[in-house]
């Protein structure tokens, strides 16, 4: 959130303590967005999250099935 071009960085692993369906959101969010919803080692899933600056609006997008491990990959 808030990085308006990515510096020594190309993404973020997130992990969780509960499998779950995840739910992201692009508040605060100036990068165009690859996600990958993981349960465990094994992705059930695959997301794009726009920008704010492109939507205008804040977009919610959540995993398709329970994941417990979030990768997010800058476009």
């Amino acid at each position: 959130m808030n990085y308006k071009k990515p510096i020594n960085f190309d993404g973020i692993i997130f992990i969780f303590p509960k499998k779950e369906i995840q739910t992201f959101w692009n508040m605060n969010t100036y990068l165009d967005l690859d996600i990958y919803w993981l349960n465990d080692n094994k992705i059930v899933g695959k997301s794009s999250l726009s920008s704010i600056e492109k939507t205008k609006d804040v977009v919610y997008v959540s995993s398709p099935k329970q994941a417990n491990k979030v990768i997010e990959i800058v476009k």
